[in-house]
C-alpha cells in the first residue's frame, strides 16, 4: 500500500484523529516536562542528565521536522486543528532552539562530569542536522 493511501486511510478514520490529538498532546507534554525539569533542577543536573533531556527534545524536533516536511500531513494537521480548536504542537524551530540552549548552558555550567569533547560532538551534530535541513529545503 502506498504512503498516500495509508495516510488517507488513517486520516479518514475518526478513531485515528483521536490518535493524532494524543500525539500532539504527548509532544506538548514532553516539551513542557523537559523545560520544567531543566528549570527546576538545572544546578543539580549532571552532563548525563542534560544529555537525556537533550535527546528527548531532539526527538520532538525530529518528529516536528518529519511532519513539517510532509505537505499532505501538514494540511491534515491544520484541518484537524481548526476542527478541534487545538493549539499547535511544539514547533520544529522552538524544539531545536531548546536543544541548543541546553547545550549552551551545559558548556557554561560545566557540571562535575562535564566532557568538553562530548558536548562539542552534540553541538556539531545538531548544527549539521539543522544546516542539512536548510539545504534540503532551499
Amino acid at each position: 500500500m502506498k504512503a498516500r493511501n495509508i495516510s488517507r486511510l488513517l486520516f479518514s478514520n475518526p478513531v485515528t484523529k483521536w490518535g493524532i490529538s494524543n500525539c500532539c498532546v504527548c509532544s506538548c507534554l514532553n516539551w513542557q516536562a523537559v523545560m520544567e525539569i531543566y528549570t527546576m533542577y538545572r544546578a543539580q543536573l549532571s552532563m548525563k542528565n542534560v544529555c537525556i533531556l537533550f535527546d528527548a527534545m531532539h526527538a520532538v524536533a525530529l518528529h516536528a521536522h518529519k511532519i513539517n516536511s510532509n505537505a499532505e500531513l501538514c494540511a491534515k494537521f491544520q484541518e484537524f486543528g481548526s476542527v478541534t480548536q487545538m493549539q499547535d504542537p511544539p514547533l520544529e524551530n522552538e524544539s531545536y532552539q531548546i536543544c541548543l540552549m541546553l547545550l549552551q548552558n551545559l558548556m557554561l555550567d560545566r557540571p562535575p562530569d562535564y566532557d568538553e569533547a562530548e558536548a562539542e560532538l552534540y553541538l556539531v551534530h545538531v548544527c549539521r542536522e539543522v544546516l542539512e535541513f536548510y539545504i534540503e529545503t532551499s
